[in-house]
């Protein structure tokens, strides 16, 4: 009976030892997500104003009024837009959004792909009547008014 008793206790304490790591391991992961998006949220509380900043400077200098900026994007942007030339939205993989003014007209021309993690170089670009951000590639539209409701 003492050998089973002993053994019995052996599982039981191997058993307790198991589920206190694992509880740790959790509490440690769980923590480590929180410090992630907490990052994320610093990174994009960054960005966002830089490029609103340096679209109005180009803006206010006029026209033909270019600046490229290096921008360091985050995981977990899945689109970034404008609204009525004055709310750059920046849409993330878990469905929310943050939103900044703009002083000046600004037009986006990016795709998914522009916006993706890691460096970036883009493009400001002084036009008639608005600030166009682009890639320093691509082109600009022309100044009309484009509404995109919701992140995609």
């Amino acid at each position: 009976m003492k050998k089973s008793q002993a053994s019995m206790e052996y599982i039981i304490i191997a058993a307790f030892a198991i589920m206190v790591v694992f509880g740790v391991l959790s509490f440690f992961y769980s923590r480590s997500q929180e410090s992630i998006a907490d990052l994320q949220s610093q990174q994009i509380n960054k960005i966002g104003p830089e490029i609103v900043d340096a679209a109005d400077d180009v803006y206010r200098s006029g026209e033909p009024s270019r600046r490229t900026i290096t921008l360091t994007f985050p995981e977990g942007i899945t689109s970034l837009y404008t609204t009525d030339n004055k709310e750059m939205v920046f849409c993330f993989t878990n469905g929310g959004d943050v939103v900044f003014i703009s002083k000046s007209p600004l037009v986006l021309n990016l795709a998914s792909t522009d916006v993706r993690k890691g460096q970036h170089k883009f493009l400001l670009q002084a036009q008639n009547n608005c600030t166009c951000l682009t890639t320093p590639e691509g082109g600009c539209p022309s100044c009309g008014t484009y509404t995109q409701t919701s992140c995609p």
